[in-house]
């Protein structure tokens, strides 16, 4: 420590001494031209250097054979002499050996480099698997969630439409209970005929009145819907049967009350009279009239709305031309 706070001293007449990194690239000629000229004045001037420089030299002329080389003990000792002289920062390069051999790394530090690029080789591959099989079950699962929803919307459709088959079969049920009422009135207390027709009750022909229904997601077919207004609407009768199905949709009618429909043929008789709550034969498409027993001919179909004294608010008319 003290010889390193000498070297670090400044000469008033030479100035501050020569590092070895310095010192040597001087001997090796490597110094810029105003620096060479610098260092070559400080030596000129400062022995310790000058000293410095010879030790070096001889050192190179030993160490490249121009000098016997003595025993290896005192080389090594020759040159950590130098190494203290030298200033700091020079770096320690030191001979090499005649008999030095190149450290071998011990085997068991290949083997734990080998298991520990196993062991990421294999946490990559297991974490890969991982997330192939989480996709894979949310995919599974999202399908059977989708799965699930179509069928419950497939059972609410069926669902409505059960219902809605329910209550048109409650409103045939109810129709049929009103017809039922409405024969035993007519025959208790005959209705007066609407107009001067004629009535003649046939007992042959049967007329069963139900509401009309449209079905989810279709158009309801206006076109196949009674003309009323004079228009004359053509029907064939379909053998063997011998009965035909026409649907109406009376308009401005009220949906409560009570409805009274005749058929009456050609010559003004009325063939079949019947009276009917508003709420058992009307459907959110109108009214469906099937009738059975009448031969080829022109007849009109009568719907009147009646007050609750029985006398008729509306009334409207459709003819029908029945053909085979």
């Amino acid at each position: 420590m003290d010889e390193e706070r000498i070297d670090l001293k400044t000469s008033e007449d030479a100035g501050p001494h020569i590092g070895s990194k310095r010192l040597i690239a001087y001997r090796q000629g490597t110094l810029p031209e105003a620096e060479h000229e610098a260092v070559q004045e400080h030596l000129s001037l400062c022995r310790r250097c000058t000293g410095l420089l010879r030790e070096l030299r001889a050192f190179e002329a030993a160490a490249a054979g121009e000098v016997a080389a003595g025993p290896e003990p005192l080389q090594q000792e020759a040159w950590e002499s130098l190494v203290q002289r030298l200033p700091r920062e020079a770096p320690a390069v030191r001979p090499a050996a005649a008999d030095a051999k190149p450290r071998h790394v011990p085997y068991w530090i290949y083997g734990v480099a080998a298991a520990l690029l196993l062991t990421v080789v294999a946490l990559s591959v297991w974490a890969a698997a991982t997330v192939r099989q989480e996709r894979r079950r949310l995919a599974r699962i999202e399908r059977q969630l989708q799965e699930r929803e179509e069928a419950l919307a497939a059972a609410q459709r069926a669902l409505a439409e059960t219902e809605r088959q329910l209550n048109a079969a409650r409103g045939r049920i109810q129709g049929l209970e009103q017809e039922r009422l409405a024969s035993e009135r007519d025959e208790q207390s005959p209705q007066p005929p609407l107009g001067r027709d004629r009535t003649v009750l046939a007992s042959r022909i049967e007329v069963s009145i139900t509401p009309r229904f449209a079905l989810r997601d279709e158009e309801r077919p206006e076109n196949s819907l009674l003309r009323g207004g004079g228009a004359v609407n053509p029907v064939r009768l379909p053998p063997p049967a011998k009965r035909f199905t026409v649907s109406l949709s009376p308009p401005d009618h009220p949906a409560d009350g009570e409805y009274r429909f005749e058929l009456v043929n050609g010559g003004g008789e009325v063939l079949w009279a019947s009276q009917w709550p508003a709420n058992a034969i009307l459907g959110d498409a109108g009214t469906s009239v099937s009738i059975r027993g009448l031969g080829p001919g022109r007849y009109r179909l009568r719907v009147a709305s009646l007050n609750p004294d029985g006398s008729p608010t509306r009334f409207d008319e459709y003819l029908l031309q029945v053909e085979k």
